[in-house]
């Protein structure tokens, strides 16, 4: 059997899975090239993934490689088990089974004999001291007894993988994070623009299935003793009326009190759940404080206490909106009751006979329009109504002749001046099937700017959610931080130590993992700050040529590694000294550079620097310079333009679009390839934009790109040598 570790140099192979692992943030993607790149580098004939699911203590199988059978059904050992047997084995992290046909080890060997499985090795994915799952590659050829550095090796990438999982599962935390923002926000705003309760249920249980995938959403309404569905989504309901106290949901519309059921095969109460569901979530809707019915989740997945906190959110925001329905259906009645007997109502109310002239006013349209009833019957047409909104007013004849209703809304000055938003709705009138006319009710819009005012509270509290999310994002960063400069310290003691060249590979390929990590985790700090608000510069004289000969220094060495040329030009016109943020400036670049050297693998890159004279700049931000914010600070602005070309790949046009937008690159092809995160640009941009300037990007896709900026520093008179 032969391995990664016969291959010339085994820190590039380990390398290499450690960068397809970074590039990857979705955990599927992630979990199947685990099990492929294991599978490679041990030269092993399949291998699998197992996850540690606290809720039932198993291992279950997640993915997969090179095995025929679907383990997704075949539940390992309890993990108590799992872990017993990696820490009494020996070798402490990976658990070697030389002939699977000859152990009696409670590693499901029986099943495993089935597959003519012969010999695999164990390994444990650890993060912090806690086993998340196991590693397992395994052969069938022969009883194979590993070596140890097969053992080191499987060892490392379970290490490796553990971590990319972690980063996989963060990722889809704040992922879902932002679904459930958005899921809310539109609930929200449906309830505050609909008033017809069966539009918003609608809306809501297409929302929430549609958001996060749920196989089943449904609303059941109390009538009576029963539960009657008024809408499903997905899964046919196995019930369409349910009694009350019968079942998950009777029980909940009997207690008022929401239900988690993570197992329904457990449930007690269980009375026909939609076929393959695993688990069920329920929460009451209620109408003061009476029971309205029940919102219904189920799911073929295991629903988490994230899902259910969501839809007790979802079930709340339903119950507002049952309330605003119940009083707009009693206002509508009354409404309907007044027009019915002609009398006193509160919306205006006008008939009009065949030839478009007012035959009744009614005293609330009269007060509504500053008018005198008498002054608009017999007198007046519509056009008095519309003032002058023709087309408007010609759509409504048409649509009334034709039988049908129409409504439109429009803004009417009153004759004291006050300008009125109404909403027309014209209802035709046929007598002996000839047209009469038609009756028009006229409401006073007003009120709604009540409904605008809710609207900017739902907005307001979706703004300070993305700040809490933006804060959970800082301060979990400044968490990573202080682990990651421990391993990176070390893994630096650990290279200069005494090692052989191969350990000494090693300990520098983890330094660089480590790196990326680190730039990767400044980068998610530096974006909390921007959505935060909390960026700042750091205002200070320094000299120009000090930063470009950081960034000579820092590039040169991989553009010749590449067989790339740098050109750095600089005009004589640039003063020596200025004031500003030289590490932000450095920042800007090192990422502008940076990129420009991923993407170029003939030519080079060119970095050019050059004062912008005779024009006044304005700031973008329109905001006063940030120089002049400076206690007993008044310095003359100082314009720069920084241009960064490359002869690269190119930018096409819908590249472009989204280039500046966080956590969006140019191509998906791009990012496999390359890599990166998506905040790099996003953080330029804004970097730039404190600096009162703008940046863009020329480019011909195929033949390279100019990625260029601006920049206002303040002038400086202070020598630093």
């Amino acid at each position: 059997m032969k391995g990664i570790y016969e291959q010339p140099n085994s820190a590039l192979a380990l390398g290499r899975i450690s960068a397809r692992l970074n590039a990857q943030l979705d955990l599927q993607t992630v979990l199947h090239t685990v099990c492929e790149e294991s599978a490679l580098a041990m030269d092993a004939d399949m291998s699998s993934v197992r996850l540690h699911d606290p809720a039932t203590n198993t291992l279950p199988v997640v993915a997969q490689f090179g095995i025929d059978q679907e383990l997704s059904d075949q539940r390992a050992n309890s993990s108590a088990q799992v872990f017993e047997a990696l820490m009494n084995n020996q070798n402490g992290t990976v658990l070697v089974i030389p002939d699977v046909q000859k152990t009696d080890m409670h590693v499901d060997s029986d099943f495993y004999k089935r597959l003519n499985i012969r010999s695999m090795m164990i390994a444990g994915m650890w993060r912090y001291n806690e086993l998340i799952g196991i590693l397992t590659i395994a052969n069938t050829d022969q009883p194979h007894n590993y070596s140890k550095d097969e053992e080191l090796l499987l060892a490392n990438i379970a290490e490796q993988s553990a971590q990319a999982i972690s980063n996989a599962n963060l990722y889809e935390t704040a992922q879902r994070r932002a679904q459930e923002l958005q899921l809310l926000d539109k609930v929200r705003v449906a309830v505050v623009r609909e008033l017809d309760l069966d539009a918003i249920i609608r809306t809501v249980g297409e929302a929430t299935a549609q958001a996060f995938g749920y196989n089943l959403v449904c609303t059941y309404k109390v009538d009576g003793d029963e539960l009657d569905l008024m809408h499903q989504v997905g899964w046919k309901v196995p019930l369409l009326r349910i009694p009350i106290g019968s079942g998950i949901m009777g029980r909940v519309a009997r207690t008022r009190q929401p239900a988690f059921v993570q197992d329904v095969t457990r449930d007690p109460d269980l009375v026909n759940p939609a076929p393959g569901a695993v688990s069920e979530i329920c929460v009451p809707l209620v109408d003061h404080g009476k029971t309205f019915g029940v919102l219904n989740i189920e799911s073929d997945r295991r629903l988490t206490r994230d899902d259910f906190d969501l839809i007790k959110a979802v079930g709340e925001e339903v119950n507002i909106a049952i309330g605003r329905a119940r009083l707009y259906e009693e206002a509508k009645n009354q409404r309907d009751f007044a027009l019915t007997v002609m009398g006193a109502m509160g919306e205006g109310l006008a008939v009009l006979d065949a030839d478009y002239r007012f035959t009744y006013v009614n005293a609330t349209l009269a007060h509504m329009m500053a008018v005198e009833p008498e002054d608009w019957v017999i007198h007046k047409t519509d056009h008095e109504l519309f003032e002058g909104v023709t087309h408007e007013l010609a759509v409504l004849h048409r649509r009334v002749r034709n039988g049908a209703q129409y409504r439109c809304e429009l803004r009417r000055t009153r004759p004291d001046g006050i300008i009125l938003p109404i909403r027309v709705t014209a209802t035709p009138r046929f007598v002996n099937d000839v047209f009469a006319g038609y009756i028009a009710v006229v409401t006073d819009l007003t009120d709604e700017a009540r409904i605008r005012e809710a609207a900017m509270i739902a907005r307001d509290q979706a703004l300070t959610a993305a700040k809490l999310r933006a804060e959970f994002i800082a301060r979990l960063s400044h968490e990573l931080r202080t682990p990651m400069n421990g391993i990176l310290g070390m893994a630096e003691l650990l290279s200069d130590s005494g090692l052989n060249p191969e350990q000494r590979e090693m300990a520098e390929t983890v330094y660089e993992c480590g790196q990326s990590l680190m730039y990767l985790i400044n980068d998610l700090l530096d974006f909390s700050k921007i959505e935060a608000g909390k960026m700042q510069l750091d205002i200070a004289h320094f000299e120009i040529n000090s930063v470009v000969t950081a960034l000579n220094k820092l590039f040169l060495p991989k553009m010749q590694g590449k067989g790339l040329y740098f050109k750095i030009k600089l005009d004589p016109k640039l003063p020596r000294f200025v004031l500003g943020d030289a590490n932000r400036l450095r920042q800007i670049l090192t990422n502008l550079i940076g990129n420009a050297i991923k993407f170029t693998e003939e030519g080079g890159v060119t970095l050019r620097i050059t004062p912008i004279e005779g024009e006044t700049l304005t700031p973008v931000n329109g905001v006063k310079p940030y120089y002049d914010t400076i206690p007993a600070q008044t310095t003359t602005p100082v314009w720069m333009r920084f241009e960064v070309a490359d002869t690269g790949i190119g930018l096409s046009e819908q590249m472009r679009t989204h280039l500046f937008q966080p956590f969006t690159q140019g191509d998906m092809t791009i990012t496999r390839r390359f890599g990166g995160t998506g905040l790099g640009l996003a953080i330029c941009k804004n970097l730039v934009g404190l600096m009162n300037g703008d940046i863009d990007v020329k480019s011909i896709e195929g033949k390279g790109s100019t990625f260029w900026f601006t920049a206002q520093f303040g002038a400086s008179d202070v020598d630093l040598h």
